[in-house]
């Protein structure tokens, strides 16, 4: 999880729970999803994203997440098949 990498628009950002973290309360704090911020990427360059472009990669981010955490599980209750 602390290796998650995500790329958005050619942007590659971090995409570990502090990231994400990070992310999510930019989008949280934003008026619109067009306002713009700087923002330091996975390579350490600083590049002016969109809250649009912040919210997909918080995004993205949970999803490899979430299948890192449920790689080798049982499928859920309810599933097709079971």
């Amino acid at each position: 999880v602390d290796a998650i990498i995500v790329e958005v628009d050619g942007l590659v950002f971090d995409g570990d729970e502090v990231s994400q973290n990070r992310m999510a309360r930019a989008v949280t704090a934003a008026d619109t999803m067009d306002e713009t911020t700087e923002w330091t990427l996975h390579d350490n360059a600083v590049a002016t994203v969109t809250m649009r472009q912040l919210k997909q990669a918080c995004r993205l981010a949970g999803e490899a997440k979430t299948a890192i955490w449920n790689d080798g599980r049982p499928a859920p209750l309810g599933a097709p098949g079971l």
